[in-house]
């Protein structure tokens, strides 16, 4: 009978691990992201980001030791090993552009319209805010207004 509560325990351990695993675009396991809902697929921020409804990681003062310049918003990974789940953050993902799919990919936010977010990658990089915010080839946007889901 021992044995029998012992393998349950174990099964249902590896099957908490295995819902909760997060990956980035190329498969890798980030070292410390969580997923931002606690069941079906989702989101995953780095610890000390906030999670947003708009499937964006959000900065906080929580945030241990964060590098110069780091960006306020990132691309982070996902539970859904494919990326196939609309709840994954499903921008920042073109490689060719620059955007980085074994980690975390910064974003910005335009200035005069808010709900206007793009990837801070090699096609951006050489370019003003203006030109970026403006052209519907640079910038996405998401429905709705972003509330923070979790930290």
């Amino acid at each position: 009978m021992e044995h029998i509560f012992c393998t349950v325990l174990l099964i249902l351990f590896l099957t908490f691990i295995t819902e909760s695993t997060c990956y980035f675009p190329d498969g890798t396991i980030p070292r410390q992201d969580t997923p931002c809902q606690s069941e079906g697929e989702s989101t995953c921020c780095g610890a000390g980001y906030a999670c947003l409804s708009n499937n964006l990681c959000e900065l906080t003062e929580h945030v241990p030791n964060p590098a110069p310049g780091q960006s306020q918003w990132v691309r982070g990974s996902c539970t859904d090993q494919t990326w196939k789940s609309p709840n994954c953050p499903n921008f920042c993902l073109t490689p060719s552009n620059g955007d980085y799919r074994g980690g975390g990919m910064g974003v910005d936010k335009c200035e005069v319209t808010q709900d206007r977010y793009y990837c801070i990658n090699n096609q951006t990089l050489p370019l003003n805010t203006t030109d970026i915010c403006t052209s519907s080839t640079y910038f996405f946007q998401f429905a709705g207004t972003e509330e923070i889901l979790a930290l």
